[in-house]
């Protein structure tokens, strides 16, 4: 079944992975971390981490007295995710050498100021979430239970002391830990479609038309209408077929009855689709803002 080339290129770019297809992930993954400096680094981002939470829980109680645990499991986690609001504080932050330790040296004034995430960005992430799963059961307790009355030197104190007895002193003045350069964001792309990512249900891919050959979205196409594969013409319209002339006529009872059964598959089509686009609508609202953006309504006259 057609709908038009338009609305089929758009659905086009969360559709799921094909072999030999350029997805949008292949080109815009996330750096790796440098896993070894948690070790140097596990006292200063669980303090920091600590800092975030109480400071992103306090906020959240007020704009909404009645928070659920499964909202405070999603802001501590949240709060780790350097491509997430509650997370650009990780973005701030840059990994400097200051033998014999690795120290996070705070590189914006600002508050909501945004850095690159590359892979030192990447490894106060990655350490973020190590202390956030080994403590998360205690963290969530803490805050579910003194909701309207947290005390960041509370939480820090039950948390990090481990952390800070075991964080290592053992950096050489030689040594090339931290010598990555800090930016401030200017990849705006690459953290817009990281969010889009994260907002894609599981299995669903984003595809960049700008990446593809007219041959691979016509083999795209070809593989989500199979048999049903439209032709076009020159300038992109699709070729109606030429409908068989049947040499017996049907009686007028048996041209309702096909008349019927064919407005009920429709019906079913155009449900059908029209379910499709809310639900893409709903999963893209966070990325899109208040401008109410959204996929073209369905046409009936170009099924």
């Amino acid at each position: 079944l057609i709908i038009s080339i338009q609305y089929t290129l758009l659905s086009c770019q969360a559709m799921p992975g094909m072999p030999g297809m350029p997805g949008m992930g292949q080109q815009q993954q996330r750096a790796k971390p440098f896993k070894k400096y948690f070790a140097r680094i596990q006292c200063q981002v669980c303090e920091l981490m600590v800092k975030q939470i109480i400071r992103e829980t306090k906020a959240s109680y007020v704009a909404d007295p009645k928070l659920t645990e499964s909202d405070l499991f999603n802001l501590t986690d949240a709060v780790c995710h350097p491509f997430k609001d509650e997370g650009i504080w990780i973005t701030q932050y840059d990994i400097v050498k200051d033998a014999p330790k690795l120290k996070l040296r705070q590189m914006v004034s600002e508050a909501d100021a945004i850095g690159e995430c590359d892979r030192e960005c990447e490894t106060i992430a990655y350490s973020c979430m190590e202390i956030l799963d080994e403590n998360n059961i205690e963290i969530i307790e803490y805050l579910w239970n003194n909701l309207g009355q947290l005390k960041r030197s509370t939480l820090n104190n039950e948390l990090c002391p481990s952390y800070c007895r075991k964080e290592k002193s053992d950096v050489k003045k030689t040594s090339k830990l931290g010598k990555e350069a800090w930016y401030p964001l200017f990849d705006v792309e690459k953290r817009q479609m990281v969010q889009m990512m994260d907002a894609m249900p599981p299995g669903v891919q984003m595809y960049d038309p700008s990446m593809m050959s007219m041959d691979d979205m016509m083999e795209q196409m070809q593989h989500m209408y199979g048999d049903d594969m439209p032709q076009f013409d020159d300038d992109g319209n699709v070729i109606e077929k030429k409908k068989k002339t049947k040499k017996k006529k049907k009686n007028k009872a048996e041209k309702n009855k096909v008349q019927t059964q064919s407005a009920g598959v429709m019906d079913s089509v155009y449900n059908g689709m029209q379910s499709v686009k809310e639900k893409f609508n709903e999963w893209m609202a966070p990325l899109w803002g208040d401008d109410g953006a959204e996929l073209p309504p369905l046409n009936l006259d170009e099924l």
